[in-house]
């Protein structure tokens, strides 16, 4: 029988021991990076909640945008990232996300301009 906690009830002790070893990959990996994974987030994925939530996507054309990581609601589950969400903005929403991908583009290509 397969037993699944209810939302949110995850024993904080099993989130850290499940946390623990991907933060020590991420800082092999990138050095001393911060970041942060939350509760949620582990829970979304390793009990496949399904949950929608806010992560740092590439988008591939979700909200006219692509080649680019943008923060966007997401659906997590067991396979990681399933779907971007597409929320409909208006006008003034759509104006700031289009400024801040736009900001975001300009690090990017600045950044690649700075290793060439």
């Amino acid at each position: 029988m397969t037993r699944t906690l209810p939302p949110g009830t995850m024993p904080e002790a099993a989130t850290d021991a499940l946390i623990a070893p991907v933060e020590t990959e991420v800082r092999a990996r990138l050095g001393n990076a911060v970041f942060a994974v939350d509760d949620e987030t582990v829970e979304s994925i390793l009990l496949d909640r399904k949950r929608v939530l806010p992560c740092a996507v590439l988008l591939q054309g979700e909200f006219g945008i692509n080649d680019l990581f943008v923060g966007v609601p997401a659906v997590l589950g067991r396979g990681g990232l399933e779907r971007v969400f597409e929320i409909q903005l208006t006008p003034d929403e759509r104006a700031a996300f289009d400024r801040s991908a736009g900001a975001v583009r300009e690090l990017v290509e600045g950044l690649a301009r700075l290793s060439s």
